[in-house]
């Protein structure tokens, strides 16, 4: 098989298609027939795989490949309902809602997401109106995800 053949390979993400690299042959005669087919994962998600040879697809054709969201990173991860400005009043449980996501964006699955080994960096801020009033709050300051 080589590249002068009918040889047509399609890898796609939902509607996308996917630029690959095509290898044909190889450099041993029990390799003659093989096709290698390189591309690179940014979106988590189903793959179709469409290899056709005169037009008719291969046996299995289309083969389907799942590839799964990369480990979390926190300067991805993002927080839902997102407000600017947060009033937190003492003794008053507030929650913060995470979408932890991977190095491309991808949102990750929860069950790779081990709430233990996520930690928050705070730090108390002060501000002084005038000599009467003085109001104390915290100020989430960045967030860590502890691998």
């Amino acid at each position: 098989m080589c590249d002068k053949d009918n040889v047509l390979i399609e890898v796609k993400k939902d509607a996308e298609k996917i630029a690959i690299v095509t290898e044909f042959g190889g450099k041993e005669p029990q390799e003659a027939n093989m096709v290698v087919v390189k591309f690179s994962v940014r979106k988590a998600g189903t793959y179709s795989i469409h290899i056709l040879v005169d037009n008719n697809h291969v046996r299995g054709s289309p083969f389907r490949k799942t590839f799964l969201p990369e480990k979390i990173d926190a300067s991805k991860t993002v927080f839902l309902k997102h407000t600017s400005t947060v009033v937190c009043v003492t003794g008053l449980e507030h929650k913060l809602y995470l979408e932890p996501r991977d190095v491309f964006g991808n949102v990750c699955r929860s069950q790779d997401f081990d709430p233990q080994y996520f930690g928050f960096c705070s730090e108390e801020v002060s501000i002084r109106k005038n000599a009467l009033l003085e109001l104390n709050f915290f100020c989430i300051k960045n967030y860590n995800l502890f691998s």
